[in-house]
């Protein structure tokens, strides 16, 4: 080889290592931190903008919640249930990022989905603290039923973490309202 391809081998494998390292230097996502960070904000949202006298804190998830309906049922929860919802879905600063009062993305004003499939924070919301006795960490003792209704506020963390989701940017602590029209057994197809 002569110099001068010595020279280009040289800056191209220097600029490989160099590009390798940046990811390094990238700072890695920590959850607590934003737990910590996003803690007094929710906690002022609740106070302003939500009944606090009627919200539970749960000081594992750092989720703010409100069961307004507990309704009835008997979903065991040994598998992910199939859910449908009427929901709503907030940012702090009152921007609504999706509902099933969207008729583009929910024509039936409706969702159907699999429990598995959603963020985090709803499966706390739904799942019961414990199930055949081994504890699963949900936040209320039945988990949710056909016809309940909550509210709550989730850390990021929680949610989407540190990235954009569309109309909701990285490290947003979001507020939700949900009510329950059906749970059950997940299906085959």
């Amino acid at each position: 080889m002569n110099k001068i391809q010595t020279l280009f081998v040289s800056l191209f494998l220097g600029l490989i290592f160099v590009s390798c390292n940046k990811d390094d230097d990238m700072p890695i996502y920590d959850p607590q931190s934003h737990y910590e960070q996003e803690a007094p904000i929710i906690a002022s949202y609740v106070q302003d903008s939500l009944d606090a006298v009627n919200m539970t804190y749960d000081a594992n998830t750092g989720i703010w919640y409100s069961v307004d309906s507990v309704a009835g049922g008997d979903y065991s929860y040994e598998q992910w249930p199939d859910i449908t919802v009427k929901f709503k879905g907030k940012l702090l600063d009152g921007t609504v990022f999706d509902g099933t009062d969207n008729l583009t993305n929910y024509p039936d004003s409706v969702l159907t989905v699999n429990l598995s499939n959603l963020i985090d924070a709803w499966k706390l919301v739904f799942i019961p603290k414990e199930v055949n006795g081994t504890v699963v960490g949900g936040l209320t003792v039945n988990g949710l039923q056909k016809g309940a209704k909550v509210k709550f506020v989730t850390p990021s963390p929680l949610a989407y973490q540190d990235v954009n989701n569309g109309m909701i940017p990285a490290n947003s602590p979001l507020y939700f309202e949900i009510e329950v029209l059906d749970i059950k057994a997940p299906s085959t197809i």
